[in-house]
């Protein structure tokens, strides 16, 4: 993954937890994924594994298709 897409994937994930009004610990509670780790994913500085993205999207209740395609539309 480039680290535009890295970084696209981070930016997704923070703005889905903020909907939700979730903090970066209650949402590392309900996936059993460290805070630390999900800070780094929203940060850009790391790329999350294709079950932490499953995880998250699951409890975050939103398609895989809202992490996939999220520039679509904001290219330009």
């Amino acid at each position: 993954m480039t680290d535009n897409a890295v970084e696209l994937l981070g930016k997704t994930i923070r703005q889905q937890r903020k909907l939700h009004r979730l903090t970066q610990q209650e949402l590392a509670d309900l996936t059993g994924i460290s805070r630390r780790h999900i800070a780094n994913i929203e940060s850009g500085k790391i790329n999350a594994s294709f079950e932490v993205v499953m995880s998250l999207v699951t409890k975050l209740n939103i398609s895989l298709d809202n992490i996939v395609f999220a520039n679509i539309g904001n290219e330009t």
